[in-house]
Order: structure tokens, then sequence, then C-alpha cells
């Protein structure tokens, strides 16, 4: 446990109806390969993207410019320390100031894509929370590396407090995975309905290691960046860069470090 991260809003969002927020770790605050992607195929989709950029100093001007010129909408700085969902929080209370009503599409760099869209996919949902991914691995629970949330107002953020405080943050992955993760669903359904649009078939399951080729043919809009890194060996590094180059997805960051490099290891 640590105190929370500091951050900083380097863009302002914009009245919006909807806002994609990326959560984006680069120590040195670039932006790789996968990460022009996804913002253009967000922005393609028709979502302003808030970039949540989790490095080791405040950006400078540079590299505010260059992410405003690789479509970030609006840009948002944290501290390294606290894993994706402590940049969840400032990124929601900046558009609750800036945007508020919007919904809010989440998402972190750990995922590949989108490679369908992601409009399409949530927009006629019937829950106030939408996972794409459910697992029961540990207990019940929506996987947080992407969320979509209808109508952000002041009881969805007192929800979303009471697993991600403003008081600390949490540092290590098995306790984010227990603590935040399992619980986030359950205390979000306080404030609305939560629902997943894919659940496996088998309680020791993670539909997106089991099948990760198969969820995307049948629709599922991202691929896990893990089976490029540490998941590796249970993968096929040349069946994977075969499935983004036919997706469309730029291979040569991975080509490059040979799936262990610097980029790999961005993500905590």
């Amino acid at each position: 446990m640590r105190p929370p991260p500091r951050s900083d809003v380097l863009i302002p969002a914009q009245a919006h109806p909807r806002w994609a927020v990326y959560f984006v770790y680069s120590l040195s605050g670039a932006a790789f390969d996968q990460h022009r992607f996804t913002v253009q195929q967000l922005r393609q989709d028709g979502w302003p993207v808030l970039v949540v950029l989790a490095c080791a100093e405040r950006p400078s001007t540079a590299v505010v410019a260059q992410w405003r010129q690789h479509g970030a909408s609006a840009l948002l700085w944290k501290e390294p320390h606290g894993f994706d969902l402590s940049g969840l929080r400032p990124a929601l209370q900046h558009l609750l100031g800036r945007s508020p009503g919007c919904d809010v599409l989440w998402l972190n760099d750990s995922l590949l894509g989108p490679f369908h869209s992601v409009y399409e996919l949530v927009r006629h949902t019937p829950w106030r929370v939408t996972g794409f991914a459910s697992c029961f691995i540990i207990e019940p629970h929506i996987q947080s590396y992407a969320l979509f949330l209808r109508t952000l107002d002041a009881s969805l953020m007192q929800a979303l407090s009471q697993v991600v405080p403003g008081s600390h943050c949490l540092n290590q992955h098995s306790a984010v995975a227990f603590v935040q993760e399992t619980r986030l669903a359950r205390h979000l359904s306080q404030q609305g309905s939560v629902g997943t649009l894919w659940s496996p078939l088998r309680d020791d399951m993670d539909l997106t290691m089991a099948y990760p080729y198969e969820l995307v043919e049948d629709g599922f809009p991202f691929l896990k960046r893990s089976i490029l890194g540490k998941f590796s060996d249970f993968f096929t590094t040349s069946d994977a860069l075969a499935m983004l180059r036919r997706w469309g997805h730029p291979v040569r960051d991975f080509e490059l470090f040979e799936g262990c490099g610097a980029f790999l290891q961005t993500t905590p």
C-alpha cells in the first residue's frame, strides 16, 4: 500500500457524450506502435480519447505535443506506481467535471486492438456497467482491463471509491487482483446493473488466454498482449504475429524485441 500517485491534467477534456479512457504505462512517456494503433482505432470508432499516461516524470511539452499528434483528445499524467486502476479514479473525476453524464469506455494497454467496433458492441447493452469478459478464478468477477460505464455521475464515483479510494493505492499485482478487480462489479452494482459480454464455460478458465484468437474472430475486440510477453511460452509467437498482421496491427515492436524486450515490459 502506498500514497496515491500524483496526477495532473495536461490536455483537458471537452464535453462529449462518450469518452474512451486509455491507460498507458510508459516510463519514458513515449508512445509505441501499439498505443498509436489503439488511439487511431478508437477515434475511427467515434471515441475521443483521454490518455492516462503513467511515466516517471511529468511529461515535457514535446511529449504532450506528440500525444496530441498521435490523436489524444485529452491527456492526464500520473506517477507510475499504483497500477492502472489508480489512474481510473483521477480520469473519471476529470471527466465528471468536464463532461458530466458522459458514457466512458475504460481500457488499459495490456490489450491490443480494438479489432472490431467497441461502440457497436456496447451501445445497446442493458447494463449500467458492462465488462467484456468475466472470470471465475478467485471468485466470479468482471475483468478490469476494459469496462464500459454509462452516465458518469457522482453516485458512480462514490461506488468506485469503495474499491479505488483516494487515500492510498495498491502496488502489487496480487493485491490489485484480490482486493480491487474481484470487488469492482460488486460495488458498482450498487448504482445499477452489471453484466458481461463473454463468460467462460469453466470456473478455472480465462477466456482471453484459453481462446485468444477465437475470441477475436467471434467479435471480441481485443487480444491480450501477454501472449507475446509474460505468457509467450504457452503460445507460438509466429502465429500471434500472423494474426496481428491479418488484423492490420503493426508488429515491428514485437519483432524487434523478439517477445521479451523493453516494449513488452511497459505494463507492470
